[in-house]
Formats: structure tokens, sequence, C-alpha cells
């Protein structure tokens, strides 16, 4: 009930409030039995020490099963664990793309649309935009008649951009395919609406930052998307250190770990400074991004301007700053 009591009063997860709780158990159950002992031994009983001993030894043995049943869970995957722990089906994978996808075009001829080129400039048209294997290969006015006036080749795909404008794919910096904080509501995010709503605002590159619905699940649909598999925008997987690291050695190892699964980088909520640094140190040897959401708790510890001597590249939410400034 202590255990209990504690773990919730520190807001605890509940994978870990489960760890406590049976770690404490057994602890108190082998406090005990030792008492007896010393007891028995106090009381010159010769049959009761032997079974207190095999009392001990029994709760020993299932300190050990206890422990390895609360072992950490594979890299990358210790969100979307605990969910599932609690009875909530895997999520969903994107299915494949249909009739509202298509592409890509050998050769594809956007016409008479008005160019927002991204740079500043103000927006200039109608022009038509040549598009070769995915690479623009020409930008030429409409009314000057060099593209809009011949004939498109065989093979051409032509959309008509009579009236409307033409941009430069959205990134999005910082999203989520989906979250588990969904999972009270009884089932997870379905990927295949965030995905087309995505695609629908004109957002063709995510950097989904922290892979809460599980490092592995992104990443499968980061390789759907890149071989045009699903209809989604390209994805930038980064994984989410766990505040279960307890040390600079094991904060590099979790690093290769999720590095080796594929990881294009790493979230950082919070931590000891050492551990931040070392985490940091590990990715930036690997050619991985790293971004920190400064969480409330843990920003006394390391703020931006920490992080960012420390080498993270990026800071989410604005959190951080303020506390650097003081």
């Amino acid at each position: 009930m202590f255990a209990a009591a504690t773990a919730a009063s520190l807001c605890f997860s509940d994978m870990e409030c489960s760890m406590i709780r049976a770690v404490t158990r057994w602890y108190m159950c082998g406090f005990v039995t030792v008492c007896k002992l010393l007891w028995c031994r106090r009381r010159r009983s010769r049959r009761r020490p032997v079974r207190m001993l095999r009392q001990l030894l029994v709760s020993v043995a299932a300190l050990c099963v206890a422990a390895q049943s609360t072992a950490a869970p594979e890299p990358g995957e210790e969100n979307i664990n605990e969910v599932l722990a609690g009875g909530i089906a895997p999520p969903t994978v994107a299915p494949a793309r249909g009739d509202e996808s298509r592409g890509p075009f050998p050769r594809l001829l956007l016409r008479n649309g008005f160019l927002i080129d991204g740079t500043g400039a103000p927006p200039r048209g109608p022009v038509d935009i040549l598009i070769l294997n995915n690479r623009i290969a020409e930008i030429r006015s409409a009314d000057k008649g060099a593209v809009s006036n011949v004939t498109a080749p065989d093979g051409t795909e032509v959309i008509d951009a009579g009236g409307k404008y033409i941009l430069p794919g959205f990134i999005d910096a910082h999203a989520h395919l989906g979250s588990t904080s969904h999972a009270p509501a009884g089932s997870l995010t379905n990927p295949e609406y965030v995905l087309k709503l995505w695609l629908a605002h004109g957002i063709t590159t995510v950097r989904d930052v922290g892979a809460t619905m599980g490092l592995k699940w992104t990443l499968q649909h980061r390789e759907l998307s890149a071989k045009g598999s699903i209809a989604a925008p390209h994805l930038l997987v980064f994984a989410a250190l766990p505040a279960t690291i307890a040390s600079p050695e094991q904060a590099r190892a979790w690093v290769r770990d999720v590095h080796r699964k594929g990881a294009d980088g790493v979230k950082f909520f919070g931590a000891a400074p050492a551990i931040i640094a070392a985490a940091t140190a590990e990715a930036i040897d690997r050619d991985m991004r790293t971004a920190f959401h400064h969480a409330q708790l843990a920003v006394t510890r390391v703020n931006v301007l920490d992080s960012a001597r420390m080498g993270v590249n990026s800071m989410e939410h604005w959190y951080g700053l303020p506390e650097a400034m003081f």
C-alpha cells in the first residue's frame, strides 16, 4: 500500500508503479523472514530457522523473477509498451494507396499556374513547370508560348493549374503520427487519417518528433512512404529518450540501439545534464539530429542555452527559452 501510494504521489507511470510494488513486496517479505530467523536464533530453535531460511530463498528467487518481468523494454518502444500493457489494441498500419494517390510520373507538366517559389519573391505567372523524373527541369512564362502552346509529348501527365497557385511542399518540423494519449478513449490514432490530412494541407515532409506510437511502427510507415506504397509525406523519425535512463553509458547505448534500428534523430524531454550531454554526443557521432522538449519539471537542470552548448539542434514548443533568460 505504501509503495502504491508513493508511486502515485510522484506521478510514476503504470509500468513503474508495478515494478515498485513488486520489488517492495519481495523486499518486505525478505525483511520479515530475516527478522523471524533472528527471533528463532534467540529462542535457540533448530527446526524453525530451516523453514525460515527456505522462505528467504524463495523470496530471493521471486524477487529475481519480478526483476526479470519488469525488465526495460526494447529501445524506442517504451511509450507504446505501457499502453499495450493496459489492454489497448496495437495501432493499425496505413493501407495501400488507392485512386486518391497518383504518380510519380517520368514527365509531368503543370500548366498556367501562379508560382510562389518560397524565396520571398511575389507570386509570378501564369507559368508552366516541366518536371522530369521528380526534378524541376524548366519554368517558363505561359503567356510567352514557350511551353503551353506546345503539345505535350506522349507519356506526359498534364495538370491544368489555371487560376491556382503552385508552391513548394510544406515541411512540418514538429508532428506526431498519432499519440498514445488517445488510448483512454479506447483506441489509438488511425494513421491513414493523419497522413492524408497532412497531404491535403500541402505538407510533403514531416518530422515525427518522438515516435510515441513505437519506433518500429513509425519507421515502417517511413519506409512504406519512401516506396510509394501508401499515400503519405516523407517522414523523418526521432526516437524519444526515456526517463528510465540512469547513466551516461546507458544513454549512449540507447542511442546506438535506436540508430541501428534506423532512427533519424533523438528527442529529449529532460534528464540529468550528464545524460543529455552523453546522448547528444553519441547522436552527433552517428550523424543523427537532436530535438529537446524542455519539460517544465526538468528545465531547471537543462535549459535552452545549456542544451545548445551541448550541441542539441532544436528546441521544441519554445520551452526552456524564457528560463534561460533569467
